[in-house]
């Protein structure tokens, strides 16, 4: 999700480079997904093509992240599992850590998403 300026301007270039309704999609979707909000924001808006595109896409992306959130609060759930044994390692705890970061990070892109 936080991807470089260089990044964002080839995938805008993709997606304007894209010549069917299908690639034109797929390239707003994987913008969507790897970009924050304010990288695409004004690019979306100011054009009605992609808005309405991205008001399809919006609830799909949403999804997944959900999705994707669910997973890690899994993964959380079974490293405190491991760390009630005695025996856990230090790693475990930087795991759990690690977790709980893309998880916020994750809520973040989701509040964002949700408010375009």
């Amino acid at each position: 999700m936080g991807k470089s300026k260089e990044e964002f301007d080839i995938a805008v270039e993709e997606l304007k480079s894209a010549n069917t309704e299908e690639d034109i999609t797929k390239k707003l979707t994987l913008i969507v997904k790897r970009f924050s909000v304010p990288m695409y924001k004004e690019m979306v808006l100011s054009n009605p093509y992609y808005k309405d595109l991205f008001i399809e896409i919006k609830e799909d992306v949403l999804f997944d992240l959900e999705r994707l959130k669910e997973t890690i609060n899994e993964e959380i759930q079974s490293i405190d599992n491991e760390l009630r044994k005695d025996l856990a390692p230090l790693k475990l705890k930087e795991l759990k850590g690690d977790c709980i970061s893309l998880l916020y990070e994750v809520e973040r892109k989701i509040s964002e998403i949700e408010s375009i």
